[in-house]
């Protein structure tokens, strides 16, 4: 007797159920990817706002003449942000999600965009200008 049909149905049967299987795997790896990459974007929105709130602090304290130029990155893994400046925090938007610091920092005058920013001390008042 001649079992080919029997055998081609049970192959694609075989191989139907380990794409399945590879597929549930795999749905698996990429959640737990798409976690690592929120993280990431989580700690680097974060060391932004640290490195803005401590410029800034350091040119209030340092007092009148400072004057430094600071480069922030373009974006965040591929996703732009945007920074707000308010009494006392440092806020920086990447899509729906907000990241803030602490600063000592009044009297701020310009706002910081992704890039290379001038952030000098004049008279007691910390004025930042794009490079």
């Amino acid at each position: 007797m001649r079992r080919c049909a029997q055998s081609g149905l049970e192959l694609l049967t075989y191989v139907s159920f380990s794409l399945l299987i590879f597929s549930a795997f795999y749905l698996g790896i990429l959640k737990k990817d798409i976690n690592v990459i929120n993280r990431q974007e989580e700690f680097r929105a974060a060391e932004i706002s640290e490195r803005i709130a401590f410029e800034l602090s350091l040119a209030k304290s340092s007092g009148d003449g400072y004057s430094r130029n600071i480069s922030l990155y373009e974006n965040i893994y591929g996703q732009n942000y945007s920074i707000r400046i308010g009494i006392g925090m440092v806020l920086i938007d990447v899509e729906n999600r907000t990241y803030s610091s602490h600063t000592i920092s009044s009297n701020i005058s310009g706002s910081i965009l992704p890039g290379c920013n001038s952030i000098s001390n004049v008279n007691d008042n910390v004025s930042i200008v794009q490079c």
